[in-house]
């Protein structure tokens, strides 16, 4: 390897871990804070064996709203800089590996991700047996919860401090595709469907089906029974697409056995 390469390894390892540094804050307590997101992380203790339910039964004897994060809630930290070459505080100085423990599970399969970076940089994520616990099926148990107030609340409205959007959902009812444009104009000034980044960025800051707060202070049956589904901007074409709060992915009405009877109308605009 040229030298010139060399050197730019390092400057770009350097780079990534000084801005870790100044986005991920250690609290007295030993738990971390997300300045960007204003998540909360704990990382718990790492097992050479441990499967998924010993990761879940590790969060679930925390007090204080902690939980398994999302897969994209992982994949920001990954992206952030946190990797298996870059712990940084996200270090256990006891067992280490390189896959993290989501709270994607779906029957007996649970979902990893992998904070490896390999010749392209990309993590990955997985699908396992939750129930068989092994060396080819260990992940790091992490938790994960909301931190300071970044979203509030009032008149039906929910304000994102971080990102100064205003969010309104509506506090009752579904609507189909070809009625969602119709109430954007209803509502007028400057209320638009939101992007998928937009929407990702509220699900990676905590709000998902397992809990929809502040969302759910204003319609009060968001719960995973109902879907959570949203409407959002589509980028493939004429149809618009639908948002699951679930697992934090895009689809479009028809696919997954999503019906579009079933999805909530949601707006935003700038505050």
């Amino acid at each position: 390897m040229r030298p010139s390469v060399i050197l730019l390894i390092v400057i770009l390892l350097f780079s990534c871990t000084a801005i870790c540094q100044e986005r991920f804050l250690e609290d007295s307590n030993g738990t971390i804070t997300d300045t960007l997101t204003g998540l909360q992380w704990c990382i718990g203790p790492d097992e050479p064996y441990g499967g998924w339910n010993g990761a879940n039964d590790w969060v679930n004897g925390l007090s204080d709203g902690w939980e398994l994060p999302s897969i994209l809630q992982l994949q920001d930290l990954y992206e952030a800089g946190i990797n298996a070459n870059n712990w940084g505080l996200f270090e256990n100085k006891g067992f280490t590996g390189t896959w993290v423990w989501s709270n994607a599970l779906v029957g007996t399969f649970a979902w990893r991700f992998n904070f490896y970076v390999d010749s392209e940089n990309v993590g990955v994520a997985e699908r396992v047996n939750a129930n068989l616990a092994s060396a080819f099926r260990y992940g790091r148990a992490f938790a994960v919860k909301a931190g300071f107030d970044r979203f509030i609340t009032g008149s039906g409205i929910v304000v994102d401090s971080q990102t100064n959007l205003e969010w309104y959902i509506s506090p009752d009812g579904f609507c189909e595709e070809n009625e969602v444009q119709k109430l954007m104009s209803e509502l007028g000034e400057g209320w638009r469907l939101p992007t998928l980044e937009e929407l990702e960025s509220i699900y990676i800051a905590g709000i998902t089906s397992a809990s929809m707060a502040p969302f759910s202070d204003i319609r009060h049956d968001l719960h995973f029974e109902s879907g959570v589904l949203v409407w959002c901007k589509s980028p493939y074409g004429q149809h618009e697409a639908v948002f699951d709060f679930f697992s934090g992915e895009q689809w479009i009405p028809g696919s997954m056995g999503y019906s579009a009877l079933s999805v909530i109308p949601i707006a935003v605009r700038d505050h």
